[in-house]
């Protein structure tokens, strides 16, 4: 750890003395360069959501752009809470990037997608497959990238929108930004305020009545503000802050008549980022602070009860160098400490971690082949952790063909909970170590007046040491109890093609994953070798658009597999298909653009689970005004 630290230091002073070297060394203007997330991640496949579901889905979470239009299963427990798993794995096993920083709780170790708003970033960028050696702990099944850039010389803008729906839903909003030739700032401000108080279908009593949910109320209100200022043609400062604020009641189960339990969650996020660029070299200084806090209240178990705080510290100092035509080195250090407060603790608990990564990418060394190799070494509390390398290659076989694939090595060390919770239980907790492996081919063609693209990617991921709260006695305790083999096949296809002024659109994605207990702890485990509870087998997406002048319609028609709800796969929640339609129109007032959308959710009014026992909406809709200027 001290060696990592001290290496730390003395590339924050070589920073620093590049950074005062005479102005006449540098180029003309330079565009800074996108992440190290775009630059350097070849071989694992991506997704940008498409401008239309972002628009579609602009005033909603995260959680809703996710589950209606990417391979991401959503795990939603109802109004105001959902998870996500990648290719079977676990919630703690999902990185969330905004500005290059790592969103995962350190307490949890998971992301509330629920609490994410879709328009606090301007793009959502998806990598289906960790990797642990450019991000660190915790991104293991995938990762996700909030996006939003400059837009220097654009003006003044501004905007209020209004949003109503069933079930007593309103939400108010309003945006407003700046850009000259140097300075760009943009000031974004949400509040939602929801009841959430439709009826159900309750399978769990015997005569199936129909039930009004009960204490589901939820409000929310969010801040972002960014700003970005080009000290020199080559230099870009850039200063963010991220607030937001939850309250929300915890609805009760169908096997529980009433509960009065709430949640409130609050957030501070602040980061900073220098950007200097010189005609081989980029460097790269960012630092963040994140102030959260999980207020959970039960009068029903005072156990369970406490105010629940953590404060993380992130200073990154990465820089790339471009070696040769065609090959570039990325080398940096982070150091991210946390320290957390709980009544489970007993106190204030940290985390100390600091880590060193490079990575070297080559284009065309060898004819139409792109390679990244990749290496990251992590110290956590004064114990290191196994190398973590990847290597990715891609192969443009013909024009129209390219072929891809990643070999990585994966981990996540245990969270400030499952290290420190008091439980009576020695735990001794090893990190979560495992290995993937992907392969994709992309086929590409016009066909006639048609677009067409397919991909079909196999992959496979082994996780040992996972970590799971098991009973002990009287009390739950985490422990290193499975290791988990996922793998599977994903087939995506797309077709875009125009007539006569519209624009016709079609995704389609179809994902086989199994996820077993390959083995346990336990003796006589009744799970090994069966399906991990809440992964379908099974899930299929279908996406028709069309997109006349200012006008867009969207159907989406999804189908969710049988999920077991028990280890040894005994029992399950049926399948269920959920399908939504999309329209938007924008119209021009003298120097006003007018944006209408409505949305109308779970089409034919179905009644299912996507969590045992937690009921969901039937049918239900929204609609959204937006006046720009």
């Amino acid at each position: 750890m001290n060696k990592l630290s001290t290496l730390l230091c003395m590339l924050l002073v070589s920073f620093v003395a590049l950074a005062q070297q005479n102005d006449s060394l540098l180029l003309q203007e330079v565009t800074i360069t996108s992440s190290r997330f775009e630059q350097f991640n070849t071989g694992i496949k991506t997704q940008t959501i498409d401008s239309v579901s972002s628009i579609a889905y602009q005033t909603q979470s995260l959680s809703d752009l996710l589950g209606a239009n990417s391979q991401v299963f959503i795990k939603s427990y109802g109004p105001g809470l959902a998870t996500s798993s990648f290719r079977g794995a676990g919630a703690t096993h999902t990185a969330v990037l905004w500005k290059g920083f790592n969103l995962q709780n350190p307490m949890l170790g998971e992301v509330d997608f629920s609490l994410f708003n879709v328009d606090a970033a301007e793009k959502v960028t998806i990598q289906y497959g960790g990797n642990g050696a450019l991000f660190g702990s915790g991104a293991v099944g995938g990762i996700i990238q909030l996006q939003s850039a400059a837009k220097y010389q654009s003006g003044l803008h501004a905007s209020v929108g209004l949003q109503v729906g069933s079930y007593e839903h309103l939400r108010k909003q309003t945006a407003i930004s700046y850009g000259n030739a140097r300075w760009y700032s943009t000031l974004k401000w949400f509040e939602l305020d929801a009841q959430n108080n439709f009826t159900y279908t309750n399978t769990f009593l015997a005569n199936k009545p129909r039930t009004r949910l009960a204490n589901a109320q939820l409000k929310q209100t969010g801040i972002v503000n960014e700003h970005y200022v080009k000290l020199s043609n080559n230099q870009e400062l850039n200063i963010n802050l991220w607030y937001q604020f939850a309250d929300r009641n915890i609805p009760p189960t169908m096997s529980v008549p009433l509960q009065k339990s709430f949640q409130q969650d609050e957030s501070y996020r602040i980061t900073a980022e220098w950007k200097l660029k010189k005609q081989l070299v980029e460097w790269m200084l960012r630092s963040a602070y994140f102030d959260e806090s999980i207020n959970f209240q039960d009068p029903s178990n005072n156990f369970m009860n406490g105010n629940n705080q953590s404060k993380t510290h992130i200073t990154e100092i990465e820089t790339r160098i471009r070696m040769h035509e065609n090959h570039y080195l990325n080398v940096g250090v982070n150091n991210t400490y946390s320290i957390a407060f709980s009544t489970g603790y007993g106190g204030w608990k940290d985390l100390n971690r600091t880590s060193l990564f490079a990575s070297y990418k080559t284009q065309e060394f060898i004819k139409h082949i792109t390679s990244t190799i990749s290496l990251r070494e992590e110290g956590v509390n004064n114990t290191f952790t196994p190398i973590i390398p990847s290597i990715g290659l891609e192969w443009q076989a013909q024009k129209s063909i390219k072929v891809f694939g990643n070999i990585s090595r994966s981990y996540r060390v245990p969270t400030l909970n499952e290290r420190y919770w008091i439980t009576g239980i020695s735990q001794n907790l090893q990190p979560e170590t495992g290995w993937s492996e992907e392969l994709s081919v992309t086929i590409k063609k016009r066909l006639h007046d048609v677009n067409t693209s397919i991909t079909l990617t196999g992959f496979n991921r082994t996780i040992s040491n996972w970590i799971m709260w098991q009973p002990i006695g009287a009390n739950w305790a985490p422990q290193n109890i499975k290791s988990v083999w996922s793998r599977g096949l994903e087939l995506n296809g797309a077709l875009s093609a125009t007539f006569q002024k519209i624009a016709l659109s079609y995704t389609g994605n179809l994902n086989f994953i199994l996820s077993t207990n390959n083995q346990t702890a336990l003796s006589n485990d009744a799970a090994i070798n069966k399906q991990l509870i809440y992964v379908p087998r099974v899930t299929q997406q279908h996406v028709l658009t069309a997109v006349y002048q200012k006008i867009f319609l969207t159907y989406n028609q999804q189908y969710t597999g049988i999920r077991f709800i028990s280890t040894d796969n005994n029992q399950w929640l049926d399948d269920y298909q959920l399908a939504s339609l999309a329209m938007g129109k924008t119209f021009s007032i003298k120097q006003y653009s007018i944006v209408w959308s409505a949305q109308i959710q779970n089409l034919y009014n179905l009644s299912y689970q996507a969590i045992a026992d937690r009921p969901m909406p039937g049918r239900h809709f929204f609609t959204t005004i937006t006046i720009k200027l």
